[in-house]
């Protein structure tokens, strides 16, 4: 399934590009076209580019929100809702260094408070 079989209103040409790492989980009883990134934990539904045509009328275009280890929403923990898509990936990429620094970090730093001063995690 893809947002563009589950959703032909949808325009190809109108759907942002999303960064490497995203899976199109479109379904057709959804109100519109979702996207997931495991890794990172987020999930992005993105709205028609029209507002006549918005399912979600008077909410942003795209609503980034986190996922479960599952990949499933389970409500709406919105991170933000925006018409904005550079905001979208912005607030994607802010994920992606927090993931970056808590991967990359292989000795840690002791704080002297049991918190690694590199990537945050409990040593």
């Amino acid at each position: 399934m893809t947002f563009a079989t589950e959703f032909p209103a949808y325009s190809t040409a109108d759907m942002p590009t999303l960064p490497a790492g995203w899976e199109d989980v479109s379904w057709h009883n959804d109100f519109m076209p979702h996207f997931i990134n495991p890794d990172l934990g987020l999930g992005l539904w993105i709205d028609h580019s029209d507002p006549a045509l918005a399912a979600w009328p008077g909410q942003g275009r795209f609503g980034l929100h986190k996922i479960d280890a599952e990949g499933q929403w389970d409500g709406y923990d919105g991170i933000i809702d925006t018409n904005d898509f550079n905001a979208v990936l912005h607030c994607i990429a802010d994920h992606q260094n927090e993931l970056d620094a808590q991967t990359k970090c292989i000795t840690h730093t002791d704080t002297g408070r049991g918190v690694c001063a590199d990537c945050g995690e409990f040593i």
